[in-house]
């Protein structure tokens, strides 16, 4: 499957939010704007998904989410996070809502709280709920006072492995799915 390079994705995002963009931004648009067209029909084609990876995500951490993904795809996971393509805020709601629906792990990995991630964890609580065989693993990368609090929290009864450890939440992951480790 094709993605979109970190420099394309942000070159949309900025256009999408109506952004200043750079004249390299702008020499990346006609393109990017072509494979992320191809991108979200082959995501939309897709059965399941192993992992749906969220949290905080912004111009920053953006490459993290990157590499994440390449990590684990490197080991056979299918893996959709929300920096793979830009669409309208409604349009991307629904698009990623489906996504989730097809996804047998949620991966958070932020380092703020955040509301998208917490509807994220409330949706796959949900499917837990309502019998489900799903699974969610929070990796909170924040103040180490902050990550105990989350741990103590009443709804944190549903999370199935916290860990303040990225290479840690990956491993769990290749666990579930019962892969090599990395």
């Amino acid at each position: 499957m094709i993605r979109l390079k970190i420099e394309e994705f942000l070159a949309l995002l900025k256009e999408n939010l109506g952004m200043y963009l750079s004249p390299e931004e702008s020499e990346l648009l006609e393109d990017a704007k072509k494979k992320n067209s191809v991108i979200i029909k082959g995501l939309k084609s897709e059965e399941s998904f192993d992992v749906y990876l969220t949290g905080h995500i912004d111009f920053e951490t953006v490459r993290m989410f990157y590499e994440i993904t390449r990590k684990l795809e490197d080991f056979g996971v299918k893996v959709y996070h929300p920096a793979m393509v830009v669409l309208g805020s409604k349009e991307k709601g629904i698009f990623e809502f489906n996504i989730e629906r097809k996804s047998r792990i949620l991966l958070v990995v932020t380092d703020t709280a955040s509301f998208g991630t917490s509807v994220d964890v409330g949706f796959f609580t949900h499917r837990k709920l309502s019998g489900e065989d799903v699974k969610i693993i929070y990796c909170y990368t924040g103040p180490s006072y902050e990550f105990e609090e989350i741990k103590k929290h009443p709804s944190s009864v549903y999370i199935d492995y916290f860990t303040d450890d990225v290479e840690d939440a990956l491993k769990k992951v290749l666990e579930l799915l019962g892969k090599p480790s990395l």
